[in-house]
């Protein structure tokens, strides 16, 4: 079930199954979080940190070009009953998106949406600033409250049929956008609405909706210019097909579009002038951390530094190994060294596996120290394992024969 997503034409080829959901997903939130239920129905607004004590918080440190430390905000759900209504609502209430958006999507990856600009004359790259914390709460209430009138034209007669009123089905865009934001921690953040945290299920439908407008509009555009078009969350992709320049005044159009793009009087979103690149076939060209100049490749220095942690990796975890085999170091400090080194693995063997997933055929030069590596760590967990037991043994040993002369 876990799986299973649930779209428009499921609802209007089954529209009983829409009355099932809206029942369930009513009797999660008044069974389980019944003060959400009663904000949504409350005509003032709830404040604005009032889910703020269903997360937890973590900052992740990414260094970028120039040493420059950029902080991205990523929300856990620490409440599991709000985990459990949000998961409802990315399955059961999955808002549609535009064929060229590739982020999310079961079946998709950024090689996916990476091959579809392999080989072009030449390619020109956006990146939204700020993208999941632009998206307020007044927006995702909007949106569901369009695919609920959606679904209500569409379906009212099984819906009347099974006793669920247009008032309690258009409940239900305001618990959803309740349920899915919270304040805004960053500095210099957003201090007068709560926003659409990173993290948590229902990110993926609701930015993947958010510029369906955009998005069919430049696909359209791009077509009849002999273009490619293709969005990955905040990252925009046009690359020409045709042996031509994409001229300037286009690559400003499309920058004027995300930047005035209006949703009820607001403009949200911004171009990160920073990132926008635009690199004709004699250069690079990159999208979402691979090279796609004449086929999908992984960037030499990323290999370069792949082949280096792994070569520092193995001499690392050979040393703890020739260590613990000679008793050399006590058993504390060197279950402390094995588990740095073992989380040092994972982030290495995570690497591999995205290069994997790029080209396969890189993965095989890499094949045979990785499972060394591994071979090596099940063999020191062993060893240490053993040491532990000896050092346990020889303290009770000890103990007891304490225990035997003090009597």
């Amino acid at each position: 079930m876990s799986k299973l997503i649930v779209t428009r034409e499921d609802y209007l080829k089954y529209p009983d199954a829409l009355s099932d959901a809206v029942r369930d997903f009513l009797v999660i939130i008044k069974d389980n979080l019944p003060d959400v239920l009663e904000a949504a129905q409350s005509k003032i607004p709830p404040a604005l940190t009032f889910m703020d004590h269903r997360y937890k918080l973590w900052i992740k440190r990414e260094v970028k070009r120039k040493g420059c430390v950029k902080k991205r905000h990523i929300h856990k759900v620490s409440d599991s009953f709000l985990k459990h209504a949000q998961d409802y609502v990315q399955r059961m209430f999955h808002l549609p998106s535009s064929e060229c958006v590739y982020s999310y999507k079961p079946g998709m990856s950024t090689k996916t949406c990476a091959s579809k600009h392999v080989g072009g004359f030449a390619l020109f790259k956006l990146d939204i600033s700020d993208f999941f914390p632009s998206i307020t709460r007044t927006m995702i209430l909007r949106m569901y409250e369009k695919y609920f009138e959606d679904l209500w034209a569409n379906c009212k007669d099984s819906l009347k049929k099974n006793q669920i009123t247009r008032d309690s089905l258009m409940e239900l865009p305001r618990i959803i956008a309740i349920l899915c934001t919270r304040s805004d921690t960053r500095e210099n953040g957003n201090t007068t609405e709560p926003i659409l945290p990173i993290g948590i299920e229902p990110a993926a439908t609701i930015s993947n909706h958010v510029l369906i407008e955009v998005d069919t509009l430049l696909q359209q555009q791009c077509a009849s210019r002999q273009l490619v078009y293709s969005r990955y969350s905040d990252n925009i992709f046009i690359s020409s097909m045709n042996g031509a320049h994409i001229d300037r005044e286009f690559q400003e159009e499309v920058k004027k579009m995300i930047d005035e793009f209006d949703f009820e009087g607001t403009r949200p979103f911004k171009v990160n002038a920073r990132k926008t690149r635009y690199s004709p076939l004699w250069r690079s060209q990159r999208m979402l951390g691979v090279i796609v100049n004449i086929k999908v490749n992984v960037p030499k220095e990323r290999e370069a530094w792949l082949r280096s942690a792994l070569n520092h990796l193995y001499h690392d975890v050979k040393q703890l190994y020739d260590t613990l085999v000679a008793r050399g170091t006590d058993v504390k400090t060197l279950t402390t060294s094995y588990g740095k080194l073992y989380r040092r693995a994972q982030r290495v063997f995570g690497q591999l596996s995205y290069v994997s997933s790029v080209r396969k055929e890189k993965y095989y030069r890499y094949s045979a120290q990785h499972h060394a590596i591994k071979l090596l760590l099940e063999e020191t967990q062993l060893e240490l394992n053993v040491y532990t037991e000896e050092v346990a043994a020889t303290a009770g040993s000890k103990a007891k024969a304490k225990k035997g002369g003090a009597s």
